[in-house]
């Protein structure tokens, strides 16, 4: 049940709604008759009935076709004498006062309540953090091995255009989209990614850089949950459940001289 506060407020608003919507009929007849004697003063009084609705709601809480009245009964009143004032007039009568008329006001309801649009927050840390910059670079670097020409399996060239083709699907997702596709790529390096690029023989500068954007986008990602977590705290003034994330952890490897030690022992 909406509080005293909010029933009384709703009531008010009402109450001038209806007041606006007689004015602002009584507006358009003045307009349509053949005298133009009243036709200011009419628009006068709809212009201050709308105004006193307006004013009533925080800018974020008017319609659109709120603001449009309200500006169209400011030139009939400016120019009530000419072509001006008459199309402003014109334009309330077919399509802003029938929204005036139709329109009912919420109050509290809670089926009304925005909630927490977490896709918009998730794209605003995820810009800032340059995921989609992070993927790309990843990608660019699988790209450069596989340019190499040294990859003589066709399982290996599956796997790494299976990887490169996943990143890319995913640089600009969803946040789940985002989150599933670095679990996978992830998970596909810890068990046979590296494996299988120690076995191309390619400068190990390269791995070294991949291995870098790797461990760079890693810590990024953790960030990003961070920040996700503080702002759905603040926004919600209610402890909120955990968003969890646990970075994958990559094996300690500086270039392929290392993971060919490993495969010797």
């Amino acid at each position: 049940m909406a509080a005293k506060s909010e029933t009384f407020f709703k009531r008010t608003l009402d109450q001038k709604t209806v007041e606006s919507r007689e004015a602002v009929a009584e507006c358009i007849r003045e307009f349509l008759s053949p005298t133009t004697k009243s036709r200011q003063d009419s628009a006068k009084k709809a212009y201050d009935a709308v105004d006193r609705v307006r004013e009533m709601l925080h800018e974020s809480d008017r319609p659109e076709w709120l603001g449009q009245l309200h500006s169209k009964l400011s030139v009939a009143y400016a120019h009530n004498g000419d072509a001006n004032g008459v199309n402003a007039v014109h334009a309330i009568a077919s399509t802003l006062f029938p929204s005036l008329q139709q329109h009912q006001w919420h109050i509290g309801d809670s089926e009304e309540a925005q909630g927490f649009d977490f896709d918009a927050v998730y794209n605003k840390y995820s810009d800032e953090a340059r995921i989609p910059d992070l993927f790309d670079q990843i990608i660019q670097c699988l790209k450069e091995i596989i340019a190499t020409d040294k990859v003589d399996s066709v399982k290996a060239l599956r796997e790494l255009n299976n990887i490169i083709a996943t990143l890319h699907r995913a640089r600009n997702g969803s946040y789940f989209a985002t989150r599933g596709a670095w679990f996978f790529v992830t998970t596909w390096f810890k068990n046979s990614g590296w494996e299988l690029l120690g076995t191309i023989p390619i400068a190990g500068s390269m791995v070294k850089g991949l291995r870098k954007t790797l461990q760079d986008t890693n810590d990024t990602m953790l960030q990003l949950h961070d920040n996700i977590q503080s702002d759905m705290e603040t926004r919600i003034s209610t402890d909120f459940p955990r968003l969890e994330y646990e970075p994958p952890k990559f094996p300690a490897i500086a270039d392929y001289s290392d993971v060919e030690d490993e495969k010797a022992t």
